[in-house]
């Protein structure tokens, strides 16, 4: 089941990515089940991780990504626990994150109160039912063991949520960074950089010790820390010439740059990153759209 679930996946990065890559080039992990800290887990499969944390009352899990995903996962939480999963939390908005939830029957589904407004026009993926939103911050109590959620700024999307168990100092994002990678560019037309920047800097802060990103198996640390620096690399790249365009010609100047720049900029010290020659230019594109339109 997981490797259909897989193969699914692989079509339709090919397809978002207009072919450009062929599927041999993924080749899928087994499923792990990892022990990060004291009630802490992470879940791979399928090309996403899950980070379940279990207190004395109850489970929460996040992004359930599939109905099929979440029933594995569900087998998979019942051998290490007899306690039920109460809360099932969202990273943010985007379908391939968010279905599977009613797997999990009597759960609290938990989502950024920007999740309201995507999930009511969509037309065709299917959405979960929010029985929990948030704004900034909010505390979900598991009984003896506390998550933190926060927000705030849009990252990938506009409900990105960053969960922290602040007594193992672990924390789960997801589609913020990849390991030394430029990762499918057009899969990005509604990140904001700036605010990835912004997120990312929250979360080094808290000097966590593991850090889960959701298409990653292990600890990601090491690979969040270099691909921020690569994004404040990228933004100060980017910001020089759109700020002498705006300054000596107006504003219109700095719309034409978002078409010449992605052809000027390089960073070579991140051209051995896999991508860079192929991906590289639409992420300084997006960028540039990022400082001129602000989303």
């Amino acid at each position: 089941m997981m490797r259909d679930i897989f193969a699914r996946l692989v079509l339709m990065i090919i397809f978002i990515n207009g072919g450009t890559l062929h599927a041999q080039e993924f080749k899928p992990l087994p499923p792990q089940m990892t022990k990060v800290a004291d009630g802490v887990y992470q879940y791979f499969a399928g090309f996403y991780s899950s980070l379940i944390v279990i207190g004395n009352e109850g489970v929460l899990v996040t992004d359930t990504a599939s109905k099929e995903r979440a029933q594995e996962l569900k087998k998979e939480i019942a051998k290490i626990t007899n306690l039920p999963v109460t809360y099932v939390g969202l990273s943010h908005e985007h379908f391939d994150h968010v279905g599977g939830t009613g797997v999990f029957k009597n759960a609290r589904v938990v989502c950024h109160v920007n999740c309201k407004d995507i999930f009511a026009t969509t037309m065709v993926m299917p959405v979960p039912e929010v029985d929990v939103e948030f704004s900034d911050t909010i505390s979900l109590d598991l009984g003896g063991k506390i998550v933190e959620v926060f927000h705030t700024v849009p990252g990938d999307g506009v409900a990105t949520s960053i969960y922290w168990v602040p007594d193992v100092k672990v924390a789960f994002s997801a589609d913020m960074y990849n390991d030394r990678e430029f990762f499918f560019a057009d899969t990005r037309q509604d990140t904001n950089f700036l605010g990835v920047i912004q997120i990312l800097e929250m979360i080094k802060s808290w000097k966590p010790n593991y850090v889960i990103e959701a298409h990653m198996p292990n600890n990601s640390l090491p690979a969040m820390t270099e691909y921020l620096q690569m994004l404040k690399d990228l933004r100060d790249a980017v910001a020089i010439p759109i700020r002498e365009a705006f300054e000596t010609q107006g504003t219109h100047a700095v719309f034409g740059l978002i078409s010449t720049l992605p052809n000027e900029i390089k960073l070579e010290k991140y051209a051995d990153w896999k991508g860079y020659h192929e991906q590289f230019p639409a992420f300084v594109k997006r960028m540039a759209i990022v400082f001129f339109h602000g989303g």
